[in-house]
């Protein structure tokens, strides 16, 4: 594995301003304009610097670098970040995109999330380095250092005038991501969480998903769950009605003496990117207000129906 530090001739402290005026430093003296003999070495120098100055990736490398050096801390992970949104059913249905806009909190790209921009790390007095509250090494269960964080040494002085000694700063981040059925209630986006303090490996996103008309219609894999409400005449009788499903207009047939909590079935209904199965409760909506003409044709049912049931 290529030291990428030992290419820009850098220590593993190195802080972002020194792997930056080294790699300008060397890029100048190795451009391949002056002898295409320093093509290679340049393209060796650009990976290096590519690789080092992205605050994630120098620590996924630093961690294959030395997987011995890598205190067990390093393994953390930070908070996860919640948001809410709302979506629709239609939205779901349609695997539609949507882009979100937050903040997390990232390891500062001045000290690498070390809280200082001093070089040289020193044994943290209160663990003597072991990263572990000495107090629950004994008694258990065990924590972090609170000093060091967990990592066995500390800087000099957390000095970092970008993130105050933190070793954290708020990031705005935008993610788009496709709604499904499978992810109707939550959808999670690994490692765009929090970072802990000190480094380590980031939480995840979750967005929590508000469906505002979920009532209408509800999605279980491939079936669809709804009412439909029909006239006294339309159950008696039978009728062929059509009623929007997720933008697509279908025709349902209601057998002659349907009654009340009948479930209509039609299968091969247009269901995002396929098919899916339509269940529909049958509700009778009795009129509250009928008009005259409706009155009298009641009253002449009911003169017909007298002593039928």
């Amino acid at each position: 594995m290529k030291n990428y530090y030992q290419v820009l001739d850098l220590p593993e402290t190195a802080s972002p301003d020194d792997i930056k005026k080294a790699y300008r430093k060397l890029a100048k003296e190795h451009h391949p304009d002056k002898s295409p003999e320093t093509d290679e070495r340049f393209r060796g120098i650009k990976e290096a610097y590519d690789t080092l100055k992205d605050i994630e990736k120098r620590i996924l490398y630093n961690k294959k670098l030395n997987p011995a050096k890598v205190h067990p801390a390093r393994i953390r992970k930070g908070t996860d970040v919640v948001i809410t949104l709302k979506v629709n059913l239609n939205e779901i249905v349609g695997e539609m995109s949507k882009t979100i806009i937050t903040t997390r909190s990232n390891l500062c790209p001045n000290c690498a999330g070390t809280g200082s921009t001093k070089k040289v790390l020193k044994q943290c007095p209160k663990c003597n380095g072991t990263g572990i509250d000495i107090v629950s090494a004994v008694v258990g269960p065990k924590r972090f250092c609170s000093t060091c964080k967990g990592y066995g040494n500390v800087a000099d002085a957390s000095d970092c005038k970008t993130c105050n000694g933190s070793g954290l700063f708020k990031e705005t981040i935008k993610k788009t991501f496709i709604l499904s059925r499978e992810n109707q209630n939550r959808v999670i986006i690994e490692d765009s969480g929090n970072y802990p303090p000190g480094g380590g490996l980031p939480g995840a996103l979750n967005i929590n998903l508000i469906c505002e008309n979920k009532g209408l219609f509800e999605i279980s894999g491939k079936n669809i769950k709804g009412f439909v409400s029909i006239s006294p005449a339309q159950a008696v009788l039978g009728d062929v009605i059509f009623i929007d499903v997720f933008n697509a207009l279908l025709k349902i047939t209601v057998p002659a003496g349907t009654e009340a909590g009948t479930i209509l079935e039609e299968d091969n209904i247009p269901f995002g990117s396929g098919k899916g199965k339509l269940f529909l409760t049958v509700r009778i909506a009795i009129p509250q207000n009928p008009n005259a003409e409706e009155k009298a044709l009641y009253k002449h049912l009911l003169k017909v129906q007298k002593g039928f049931l």
